[in-house]
């Protein structure tokens, strides 16, 4: 998290918040491991990964808008950022 937060915010990343790029790495991570949900009985899966290729390929991103790219967050033509649909490298 720590590294897709530092990516730089500059020129067409402006207006690209933290909370944006949060959301980006989660649905990046639930794509790679699948979802879960925690219960008092421990975290139970609720859907398998739709991309597990994602645990060990390196993402080589410079910009937030590279990363969001990656993780379909950019929106459509609507505005709406639509369902995750992660593009294989």
């Amino acid at each position: 998290m720590a590294h897709a937060l530092a990516l730089p915010r500059g020129g067409e990343n402006a207006l690209i918040n933290d909370a944006r790029m949060k959301e980006a790495v989660r649905r990046l991570y639930d794509a790679a491991h699948g979802r879960t949900v925690d219960t008092p009985l421990g975290r139970i899966p609720i859907a398998p990964a739709v991309a597990p290729w994602l645990k060990e390929a390196p993402l080589t991103v410079r910009t937030r808008n590279e990363l969001l790219t990656l993780a379909r967050l950019s929106g459509d033509s609507t505005g709406n950022a639509g369902a995750l649909e992660v593009a294989k490298l």
